[in-house]
Formats: C-alpha cells, sequence, structure tokens
C-alpha cells in the first residue's frame, strides 16, 4: 500500500504539489464533503426524502446557495432577491 502510494505520488508530483506554488488549490477536499453534508445530515433525520424530484430540487438549491456563498454573497439577501422575483443575474 505503501508502495502505491509513493508511485503515484511520483507520477502526480506536479499535482501533489501544486498547492504549493498556487496559494488558491485548498490543502484537503473539505469543501467537497461540506457540500455533501447536508443532504446526508436531512437524509439521516428525515430517514429519506419524500421524492427524488425532492431529493434533486434539494440538491441544485443547496448548490446554488453554496456557490453565491463562495462568490461572497450574502444568504439573507440572495433569498429574499430569489422570493421576491428578482435573483442575481448570471455573469458571463
Amino acid at each position: 500500500m505503501a508502495t502505491n502510494l509513493l508511485r503515484r505520488s511520483r507520477l502526480h508530483a506536479d499535482a501533489v504539489l501544486r498547492l504549493i506554488g498556487d496559494f488558491d488549490v485548498p490543502s484537503t477536499n473539505n469543501t467537497a464533503e461540506r457540500a455533501v453534508r447536508m443532504p446526508k445530515v436531512n437524509l439521516k433525520i428525515s430517514g429519506r426524502f419524500r421524492t427524488l424530484d425532492g431529493a434533486d430540487h434539494f440538491c441544485v438549491i443547496r448548490s446554488f446557495l453554496d456557490t453565491l456563498r463562495k462568490q461572497g454573497h450574502n444568504m439573507l439577501a440572495v433569498l429574499q432577491r430569489a422570493f421576491a422575483g428578482a435573483p442575481i443575474p448570471s455573469v458571463g
């Protein structure tokens, strides 16, 4: 097992060490883990989502909110705009 790790580290050294030279690269995958934590907690508390569509909608909304939070938007203002029918315009 350690041999495989060493072999892969040597093979992908540029990717493994990228975080040293590029400060925008996170050193962990905690962001990805946090993104899936809420659906998992919801699943554990309620036992399940009532429908597959409900689970899909939950994940889409959660993804949008997480992206806007990472872009520095105020979550209360984002939700107020969405419910008022004036969501944040897309960029690009």
